[in-house]
């Protein structure tokens, strides 16, 4: 394992081996170029995990050369101060990057920028370190651009794999992976500072044309947004390949991290089985590199095999976590780590056939989430059982209720409760590393996208608008861009920030958007029109205009009424500007502050009503019916959770819903339920049971029964907030169905 392994980062590792950790920025520095790739990390990663080395992120780094200047009584301006990881009074390598070190007035030296306050959402957000222009960088993340690769074709509608230099710049920057000619680069556009000041004028010139006092300056967020991106430094050369070669490794053990879960693993085959199958686009689900030739071919040719190599050692797995179950529980310690060692081994080998097929980054984080969710509902369950005080006030049943639920979703992951958590934070810390140097790679760009944007002014969009929009082509190229290609990345970033803006301003220049096949249609038709008027001395008629044109009626009709004029809703009415043409206008869609009201009110008694069943029949109805988190469960995978089968389950939930019709839960409930005609005051009518009979779900010991036809009104509610669905069914018309959630009327 050792063969081959750079000098320098074995010696970063040994220096870092008496401290027992390391940070994602000294490993960055340390890792030659050759080395960023899956299988070189792979090593990598084995080797950090045999000789027991951490790898912490930036904000835990520095707490702990905090805490360890302070044992040794020295100053905290010294206790970012290492050698090579060592603890010594010197700047670790991992702060001297040439040209992007900055020294505060305490002493620290803050690595090149890249923690910045605000700039992180999690759990570092409130301990980074303060610098000027943190919202204008945060500002670059937040326009609508997406984490990882988020798929093939974003928002610009621009193929995952290609480049919009194509369309600019024809044959300039070859895709090619086998062409060796060297790239041509673009001049930087960095706007500089004489420049922003010019900006500023002449923006204030334009107020002052406008007349415009001080109170409606359209323009102020725009000042202030160029105020604060003139106080980021903009990246030199070295930094900027460091942060690129960082974005990539971030990435690859980020990945690496998530699929050595059994968890996201089982998932992401079956997003790799509807790929193999033609459900699911191959360009927006699988990540292709430009670099290697016939890439797409050669991912699909790999796919069923290595999907079925992972799904037979994922069922290894299942056997051998079961064994290891056992081997705890007779305390057989050396059976214990003799499977754990095996179960470790083989995930390392599944994550390294699943990175083979280069599922996006995209599709890994929605399942990494939900694992996390997960992992906290796992954490709270074992809680609660050690919990002598919280168990006296529950009954024997909800107790084995929430073992059971522990244990089934411990089966589900193949992972103790204790195990899953310090994986989640492993894969948070990778992740906000990752995040935070995409951050820093844009924020040191932002210039960049001002400049661009400045000479597409007055063509129907906002210059602000115009810098969000090229905003989110700059992340878009930070998600693209391979450093190894030679590129400077401003080259590379100013055909997508072009394309992004240009493609804002033909969508977004009209109020509604008209194609440009449909405007040519308009026009002639418009045409035709004012020629059979001066025929005829009058409007024609759409038969008499469509048999003109040769074009059927109906197509007549639609694209004349598409040619109508829009009314902006903020035009205003009147000789003053005090109302607009808006104000006059329903909202329909706005929800009223009665209905908010009641709805708040029917969250809360529902959980009154709730908590008056046993734990497993609460816990039943909120997985079928998405209470709470938002998620739906079939009957079997409920059944699966409590280790019963899917009619135990329908029979548990059927009892439940009965008990919610009695008249003591129901009249909590009433007064929220719309009545149909026939409908009695008693109590509720649920499905299952025909308006209060206890036979209709379970008749014939089917899943299905009854032949009518119900009425239905069903108003979702979005997650951690109650769904109502009213059901006017006759007597036995309404069963519960097996393979999706039965209807009830005032809970879902």
């Amino acid at each position: 394992m050792l063969h081959g392994v750079p000098e320098a980062l074995l010696e970063l590792l040994d220096q870092c081996q008496s401290r027992g950790w390391l940070s994602y920025e000294e490993l960055n520095n340390a890792l030659p170029d050759e080395w960023v790739d899956p299988e070189r990390l792979h090593e990598l990663l084995v080797m950090l995990d045999q000789r027991g080395l951490e790898v912490v992120d930036e904000m835990e780094y520095r707490a702990r050369q905090w805490r360890e200047s302070r044992k040794r009584g020295e100053a905290g301006g010294n206790a970012g101060t290492t050698t090579g990881g060592m603890i010594e009074n010197k700047p670790t390598r991992a702060m001297t990057v040439v040209g992007g070190e900055r020294t505060s007035g305490d002493g620290w030296r803050v690595m090149n920028w890249n923690v910045r306050g605000g700039a992180s959402g999690g759990k570092h957000a409130g301990s980074s370190a303060a610098t000027n222009g943190n919202a204008a960088s945060a500002g670059a993340s937040s326009n609508g651009a997406v984490s990882g690769e988020g798929g093939s074709e974003g928002k610009n509608g621009v193929s995952g794999n290609g480049s919009p230099a194509a369309q600019y710049k024809g044959s300039g920057a070859s895709a090619n992976a086998s062409s060796t000619a060297a790239p041509e680069e673009i001049d930087d556009d960095f706007i500089d500072d004489e420049e922003l000041a010019q900006l500023r004028k002449e923006l204030a010139a334009e107020i002052a044309a406008r007349g415009d006092d001080g109170s409606k300056r359209i323009d102020d967020p725009v000042r202030m947004y160029l105020t604060q991106m003139g106080s980021i430094p903009l990246l030199v050369r070295d930094e900027e390949i460091r942060l690129a070669k960082k974005i990539e490794t971030t990435r690859m053990i980020f990945r690496r991290r998530c699929l050595e879960s059994d968890y996201i693993l089982n998932h992401a085959v079956t997003i790799l089985r509807q790929v193999h199958k033609g459900e699911l686009p191959f360009d927006r689900t699988m990540r292709l590199s430009t670099l290697e030739a016939n890439a797409r071919e050669k991912i699909a040719k790999r796919i069923p095999y290595n999907l079925a190599t992972i799904e037979k050692l994922l069922e290894l797995n299942k056997l051998d976590w079961t064994a290891l179950q056992q081997a705890r529980r007779e305390r057989d310690a050396e059976a214990t780590a003799e499977l754990r060692e095996r179960l470790t081994s083989r995930r390392r080998r599944l994550a390294v056939l699943a990175e083979e097929l280069c599922l996006r980054t995209g599709r890994i984080i929605p399942l990494m989430k939900k694992l996390r969710s997960i992992s906290r509902k796992m954490s709270d369950l074992r809680h609660d059982l050690n919990k002598p005080e919280k168990l006296k006030r529950l009954d024997a049943d909800d107790i084995q209720a929430m073992r059971d639920e522990l244990d089934g979703l411990r089966r589900e992951v193949c992972e103790e409760p204790g195990e899953l958590s310090a994986r989640i934070k492993a894969i948070d810390t990778v992740f906000w590393e990752y995040e935070q140097a995409k951050r820093d790679l844009s924020g040191g760009n932002l210039r960049l996208v001002v400049s661009i944007a400045k000479k597409y002014r007055n063509r129907g969009l906002g210059f602000l608008d115009i810098i969000q929009e090229g905003n989110t082509g700059l992340m878009r190229a930070v998600d693209k861009y391979e450093y190894k290609r030679g590129f400077k990345f401003s080259t590379y970033a100013t055909w997508w920030i072009r394309q992004a803006i240009t493609r804002a301003i033909a969508d977004h220049a009209r109020t509604i958007r008209i194609p440009v096949h449909m405007i040519e249609t308009m026009t002639k038709l418009r045409n035709m029109q004012k020629i059979m008027f001066q025929e005829m001395g009058r409007e024609p008629t759409m038969d008499e205009l469509s048999s003109k044109a040769g074009m059927p009626p109906a197509e007549v009709r639609r694209v004349m009424k598409i040619s109508r004029q829009p009314v902006s809703l903020d035009r205003p009415v009147g000789e003053t500007e005090d109302s607009a043409f808006g104000d006059f206008i329903e909202d329909t869609r706005s929800e009223s502050p009665v209905a908010s009201a009641t709805n708040d009110t029917l969250k809360q008694r529902i959980e009154q009503v709730l908590k008056s069943l046993t734990y497993r029949e609460r816990e039943i109805i909120k997985l079928r019916y998405g209470i709470g988190d938002g998620y739906t469960y079939t009957l079997e995978e409920v059944g699966r959770i409590f280790k019963v089968t899917r009619e135990r389950v329908r029979q548990v939930e059927a009892k439940a819903i009965r008990k919610l019709q009695h008249p003591v839960r129901s009249r909590k409930l009433a007064g929220f339920l719309d009545r149909g005609p026939g409908s009695e005051d008693g109590a509720l009518e649920l499905p299952g049971t025909g308006g209060g009979s206890t036979n209709g779900a379970e008749r014939g010991g089917s899943d299905r029964t009854g032949a009518g036809e119900s009425h239905r009104r069903r108003v979702q509610a979005s997650a951690g907030e109650p769904a109502v669905e009213q059901i006017h069914a006759s007597a036995g018309d309404v069963a519960l169905a097996d393979d999706q959630p039965s209807e009830i009327d005032e809970l879902a």
